[in-house]
């Protein structure tokens, strides 16, 4: 699927951007680390309701 790698990809880019910065401005990896962490919920979030949505679209078919 080119949409799972195109997204895959810019998360990749993302997670390198902002791991760069906190290598080149060290005072803000306690608040880079608590970005990452909210961020990583609303993903898993959005993956959790994705899910649900095909879930749902799977039992309609049957």
């Amino acid at each position: 699927m080119k949409e799972d790698k195109f997204f895959k990809d810019e998360l990749d880019k993302t997670i390198d951007f902002i791991f760069d910065l906190s290598e080149k401005y060290p005072e803000t990896k306690e608040d880079v680390s608590k970005y990452l962490r909210q961020a990583s919920l609303r993903a898993l979030k959005k993956v959790n309701s994705k899910l649900k949505e095909f879930e749902k679209t799977l039992e309609a078919e049957k």
